[in-house]
């Protein structure tokens, strides 16, 4: 079964030439990649977390975070 980096990395050997030392097997490719299936818990601010945040910045940084959070750069 082919994953997703393998398909890239097959794909630019066959389209640009790129070296064949670049292919794994898939034994030693899954053993780099580790366990499927276990996400992890992102560490995102909270609205509050982040207004306490600007409120400790110097004021050209505090103004780049805020437009930041009202664009939603920010998850």
């Amino acid at each position: 079964m082919l994953l997703g980096n393998q398909k890239f990395v097959q794909f630019t050997i066959a389209e640009y030439r790129e070296p064949q030392t670049f292919l794994i097997s898939e034994k030693d490719y899954l053993e780099l990649r580790g366990a499927d299936g276990k996400r992890r818990r992102k560490a995102a601010l909270t609205e509050e977390e982040v207004t306490w945040f600007i409120r400790l910045l110097p004021e050209p940084w505090s103004n780049v975070v805020r437009i930041s959070t009202v664009f939603g750069i920010r998850p």
